[in-house]
């Protein structure tokens, strides 16, 4: 899903989950770093970026991060869990250690739903040339496509519409903390969310309603040693060709 649904899923859960346990609601600050540690893993668009030196490489078919990089991994971030355990045992500010992990976890099951390919959850980040399966759920629309070609089919599915909602409501839910006489630090959030719905209700360049040269699913579902993987198995790639 895209930056504004990374944010407000890991703000919503959070602030859930602490007025369960503490009945009030959390620092201003607590409610920054959670929406941080949300769109954390997308911060390897900026490595791209520089990597490939080019205006249009995440905007096209090419840009496939949940393959290539660890940063979509959810294994990758098991420590976070184990070390939350043990601080939620000693009692050592188990809330605070929560943050990343409702962070990057909301990240990762929000990257496995109307996603262009999903993500390996069975993916071992220190096991080179190990692979998982793409997770993708109910992406009948989206599944194959990437960068702007994605963003232009999400942006017509149900979801798109489900997280303008949930960014609102988090929106009055910062106001009402204001008007309860919480910190004035909220109109920084409010500021967050409604930057990240502006530009979110830009609307993609037509062209890229437009089926891509590359063609759809032109991913994992191609990639050598992605395929190679799982044909020593003696298993079948699951996704059309």
């Amino acid at each position: 899903m895209n930056i504004t649904a990374h944010a407000v899923y890991a703000f919503l859960p959070f602030h859930l989950i602490y007025w369960l346990f503490f009945k009030t609601f959390p620092l201003a600050g607590m409610s920054v770093l959670v929406i941080l540690f949300g769109c954390l893993p997308d911060f390897d668009y900026f490595y791209w970026k520089i990597k490939k030196k080019s205006r249009l490489s995440t905007a096209s078919m090419e840009f496939q991060h949940h393959l290539m990089f660890p940063t979509h991994w959810p294994l990758t971030y098991f420590p976070l869990i184990i070390v939350f355990v043990i601080a939620w045992i000693f009692n050592f500010f188990p809330e605070w250690f929560l943050i990343p992990v409702l962070g990057v976890y909301s990240h990762m099951i929000f990257d496995s739903i109307s996603c262009g390919d999903g993500l390996m959850w069975g993916k071992i980040p220190w096991k080179k040339g190990q692979y998982g399966r793409f997770v993708n759920l109910l992406s009948k629309k989206t599944d194959g496509y990437h960068g702007k070609y994605w963003e232009a089919r999400y942006k017509q599915t149900i979801f798109f519409k489900i997280e303008i909602v949930a960014a609102i409501f988090a929106i009055a839910l910062c106001i009402i903390y204001i008007v309860l006489g919480g910190s004035l630090w909220y109109l920084f959030v409010i500021f967050i969310f409604s930057a990240m719905l502006f530009f979110g209700f830009k609307k993609p360049d037509p062209k890229y309603y437009e089926e891509p040269e590359e063609n759809r699913y032109n991913d994992y579902r191609k990639n050598p040693d992605y395929i190679a993987y799982f044909k020593n198995k003696g298993k079948s790639i699951k996704g059309k060709k």
